[in-house]
């Protein structure tokens, strides 16, 4: 599935404020968060796409 480029950059654009509301809904600090989405857009919108446990 093609990706445009403008998705990309959205998502990139939206990661930070996701981590904000996530931090404010879990009460869990910045550092539990990757600084940068670790998934791909095609990956993000892919309703089978379920990621395995990660180190941070």
């Amino acid at each position: 599935m093609p990706v445009c480029k403008g998705k990309n950059d959205a998502l990139l654009e939206a990661y930070p404020n996701a981590k904000d509301l996530a931090m404010g809904e879990t009460d869990l600090p910045e550092q539990v968060f990757p600084a940068h989405c670790l998934y791909s857009l095609t990956e993000v919108l892919n309703d089978l796409f379920f990621p395995e446990s990660i180190d941070l």
